[in-house]
């Protein structure tokens, strides 16, 4: 009888021993897929997070484009239609506007007038300091500073006051 009841105890403990090891393969798989799944929903914020941070970058530099080509135009307008006293337009919509930009321009030559020289270059005269400012970015040559701007696809600097603080 003790052989039987040793049989039995040693068949009970085999099968309590095959359920632990059934119960942590279940805990170890259960913790991988967990770990899994945290790692896929990882990977997919930061691809948004980086996607959203792209789309911004291009935002911005769209924008800095449109805006420098915008001064680029107005100033190559107001130059094409300047002769020095005079402000001609043929273009109604935009005649006050260029008129307007035409006084400020002549008003900002005049504050600038111990700066002579000539109003825009096309390679700067040094390695310039850069100073950025209101989404512009100003760079500084020996007390003359420019901007940069395109005429017909050409980078051109364009000389301007000195950005605030300067």
């Amino acid at each position: 009888m003790a052989s039987a009841q040793t049989a039995s105890r040693q068949s009970g403990a085999t099968e309590r021993s095959t359920q632990r090891a059934e119960t942590k393969q279940t805990r170890t798989e259960a913790r991988a897929d967990t770990r899994s799944s945290a790692q896929e929903e990882r990977t997919e914020r930061q691809g948004q997070r980086q996607q959203g941070q792209t789309e911004r970058t291009e935002a911005r530099q769209q924008g800095q484009t449109e805006r420098t080509e915008s001064r680029a135009y107005a100033a190559q307008n107001i130059a094409n239609n300047w002769d020095g006293h005079h402000y001609y337009d043929d273009d109604d919509d935009w005649g006050w506007a260029l008129a307007g930009a035409a006084v400020g321009a002549t008003a900002g030559y005049i504050a600038g007038a111990a700066t002579a020289g000539p109003n825009y270059v096309t390679v700067l005269p040094c390695t310039p300091t850069v100073v950025p400012y209101g989404g512009v970015s100003y760079y500084g040559c020996g007390g003359t500073w420019y901007n940069r701007s395109y005429v017909d696809g050409n980078v051109t600097y364009v000389t301007v006051t000195a950005p605030p603080g300067y």
